[in-house]
């Protein structure tokens, strides 16, 4: 399989990824109590399995795994500050933004949307930094530029110890599988005995899920081994089975154990349980999504090589697109699930067609930006 290959298929999936975490995010309008998000006026218990099974843990870290992959073979195409420029730009500047500005925005729509009664000025005023410091899904953003600001460090700091030589075509071992998993589970579940599963922890800049964090950082730097490996250059595909099967396994179990505990364990034996299965379930996950888009990589057509040039945009918009469709069609009066998959298809088709848009003017604007790959201003 050749390089260009290679990327295509991460790239494809990434963008289908992108589309699960919209359907996933759309289904939380039909969760009860879920904060600060636009909810529907009738809630059904089947919507959070939809929203357990498209999350559960796993969308995320498959999008760091691909961001780590893709991290080497950029830092090779500049110097340690080009690439944190580069970072900055592409990275820094929408995560401001987001985080400053459309957030509050974001929170003060969903206020609206819920029966909010306050003046305008008087209810922005609560939604502003510092008075509210939700990130929604600009804190990828955050945790992204944390790790690119650490692989830098080591590349400036400790040069042996960060390898830009890619090695041999290497295929991973059961060994290799048990020890990360292993390291994996512990550093999760040590986690887990001093935070709650669910909670976020919030440092202003930074804000990500405290018990899967250590996952977040376990499938970045297995992307970049990934790479460094030569995993997809060699031959080397994972099997769809057992993956898949391990996959299937997992998570009925982990549906299982969120129905009996609310996805909150409170005993040490089901906090060792759940993590354990949590991080045995995303690596299935990966490694399922891995063998499915390498097998079909052949047959993708030009319109999903299209939309995987749109993702890190769709991505960046999806979630203001969202409320403003769900705020609009809330009080519709049609069944639930009908009701959802209309939200679901017109913010799809909302959100892909403005990324359209937004890379059109930046083509229009900057002839070189024909150029650039989408693992560039993405990964």
């Amino acid at each position: 399989m050749n390089t260009q290959s290679r990327i295509d298929f991460l790239d494809t999936l990434r963008a289908f990824i992108i589309f699960l975490v919209i359907a996933m995010h759309a289904a939380l309008a039909y969760v009860s109590g879920w904060p600060d998000w636009v909810h529907n006026p009738h809630t059904d218990p089947l919507f959070g399995l939809i929203y357990y099974f498209a999350e559960s843990g796993v969308l995320m870290p498959i999008l760091f795994f691909i961001a780590g992959y893709f991290t080497l073979p950029s830092l090779l195409k500049r110097s340690p500050g080009e690439f944190l420029r580069d970072k900055l730009a592409r990275l820094g500047i929408p995560y401001v933004i987001g985080v400053v500005i459309l957030s509050p925005v974001m929170v003060g729509l969903v206020y609206y949307a819920n029966g909010g009664t306050l003046p305008l000025m008087q209810a922005l005023f609560q939604f502003v930094p510092p008075h509210f410091v939700g990130q929604y899904h600009f804190w990828f953003l955050g945790v992204l530029l944390l790790y690119f600001a650490l692989v830098i460090l080591v590349s400036v700091r400790l040069p042996e110890a960060l390898s830009f030589a890619r090695s041999l075509p290497n295929r991973p071992s059961a060994r290799f599988w048990a020890v990360g998993i292993g390291i994996t589970w512990v550093a999760c579940f040590a986690v887990n005995l001093v935070s709650k599963y669910s909670v976020w922890t919030s440092l202003y800049v930074l804000q990500f899920q405290s018990v899967k964090f250590p996952l977040y950082n376990a499938f970045f730097l297995l992307g970049m081994v990934a790479y460094q490996k030569g995993w997809f250059q060699g031959g080397y595909q994972p099997r769809l089975f057992p993956w898949a099967g391990i996959y299937l396994v997992t998570l009925v179990f982990m549906l299982g154990m969120v129905s009996v505990n609310g996805g909150e364990p409170v005993t040490v034996l089901g906090k060792a349980l759940m993590n354990l299965t949590a991080c045995v379930e995303t690596l299935a996950a990966l490694m399922t999504y891995l063998a499915l888009f390498q097998s079909l990589q052949k047959h993708v057509r030009p319109f999903w090589m299209k939309l995987s040039s749109l993702s890190y945009s769709a991505y960046l918009i999806h979630l203001t697109v969202l409320f403003i469709v769900l705020s609009f069609t809330r009080d519709l009066a049609v069944p639930l699930f009908f009701k959802y998959l209309l939200q679901v298809m017109v913010t799809e088709l909302i959100v892909w067609g403005s990324a359209y848009g937004i890379q059109k003017v930046a083509i229009w604007r900057s002839p070189g930006a024909l150029r650039t790959k989408i693992s560039e201003s993405s990964d």
